[in-house]
């Protein structure tokens, strides 16, 4: 690794590689953001990240965290359609939308060892992606799901569009970063908003 002048870690190096590569970094001196990825993989839990940002004061989703959660308690708590996912995972992958208890349990079956976590359903047309670098929103768009599909990721035929509404990149802006904010130890970091499309 020589001749590297900064090193960008995201999440794909497993819990020994990523010790390995902290070891690494930190013996040879060579600078990386997002320490606190490589040091903390608690800070890749979306139950970890929820738990952050509510405790932080900002508003997030009904999240239901029980490790042997009823489907009719969780039809009482969060109502119908609701969203249950894995802890760890991105692309869309492992995040299921839940309208009747044969996909309950279909869902838990596939997910079976996984640590889970279930939403509240955000009718929507899509979210929106922040980028914070440097505890500042540089950039921002809204991506916009495939056909009648809930998912908006682009790995699951999603597309993005560029959002310019001077108003709303400002509104988006300023949550964004106060999201980012909760998160110490990390450089950049990519925050979603939903917006409810009926309220």
């Amino acid at each position: 690794m020589s001749g590297i002048d900064l090193v960008y870690y995201w999440n794909s190096a497993g819990i020994t590689g990523r010790m390995c590569l902290l070891d690494y970094l930190k013996a040879h001196k060579i600078p990386f953001v997002n320490r606190l990825f490589l040091e903390d993989l608690r800070a890749l839990n979306k139950i970890t990240q929820t738990y952050v940002v509510a405790k932080n004061n900002i508003r997030t989703t009904k999240t239901i965290v029980q490790k042997e959660a009823s489907y009719d308690r969780l039809l009482e708590l969060l109502g119908t359609p609701f969203v249950m996912k894995a802890a760890f995972g991105s692309r869309g992958k492992k995040v299921y939308l839940i309208k009747s208890e044969e996909e309950y349990d279909s869902a838990r079956q596939t997910m079976s060892g996984c640590e889970l976590l279930y939403q509240q359903f955000i009718p929507n047309d899509g979210d929106f992606r922040i980028h914070v670098v440097g505890g500042k929103a540089v950039c921002a768009y809204k991506r916009v799901p495939l056909g009648d599909s809930f998912k908006a990721n682009v790995s699951q035929g999603g597309s993005m569009e560029k959002v310019t509404d001077a108003a709303l990149l400002q509104q988006i802006f300023l949550m964004a970063e106060k999201v980012a904010a909760s998160f110490i130890g990390c450089e950049t970091v990519r925050v979603h908003l939903m917006q409810d499309k009926n309220t």
